[in-house]
């Protein structure tokens, strides 16, 4: 083994991100047509409106990568209630996300030469980045995982980096070899 561990990201490193996102907003502008006559221009708008401003009053922080704050600004934005629509958008952009995840080729054999000594290493919240874990099967292959909502900072901050080798029980005492895709 070449390397003792691998810090490991999830999105666009196992999967295409860019696919599982398409078809999650596929399904929210058809449940926006159907359920609440709002055109496909407006939601993709607004929803860039929404996910910019959350960005910007959250910083780097994992909160700011939350769908439900997205689609209840969204909402807020549209005059619609995100008491009563915000969680069922969150869940139909996971549901349809999750479904439409697949991974990379190769990402198998990668995970199994190095299994147990894998951490991931991601940022979003916990929640969904396990979820992601799940459908993707790759929790037998990696040890542990650091998110930045339990960093509380998101990449590339080195203190999620250091997190995540101590819990691998690794320093950073010899070169470190960064690779961003």
């Amino acid at each position: 083994m070449r390397y003792k561990a691998i810090l490991l990201d999830i999105d666009d490193t196992l999967y295409c991100y860019d696919s599982a996102h398409s078809a999650a907003m596929k399904s929210i502008i058809k449940f926006f047509a159907n359920e609440l006559k709002i055109d496909s221009v407006s939601v993709k708008s607004v929803f860039e409106t929404s996910r910019n401003r959350v960005h910007i009053e959250l910083g780097e922080t994992a909160s700011s990568h939350n769908r439900l704050l997205y689609f209840q600004k969204m909402c807020e934005i549209l005059e619609i209630n995100p008491l009563k629509y915000g969680m069922i958008i969150y869940n139909l952009y996971w549901d349809n996300y999750l479904e439409n995840i697949n991974p990379f080729d190769g990402v198998y054999d990668l995970l199994k030469k190095y299994i147990n000594n894998i951490c991931i290493v991601t940022d979003l919240t916990a929640h969904i980045q396990y979820r992601k874990i799940q459908k993707l099967k790759i929790n037998n292959y990696c040890k542990t995982i650091i998110t930045s909502e339990e960093a509380g900072r998101d990449k590339p901050h080195p203190f999620i980096f250091m997190l995540a080798l101590q819990k691998l029980k690794k320093s950073a005492k010899k070169k470190v070899q960064t690779k961003y895709a």
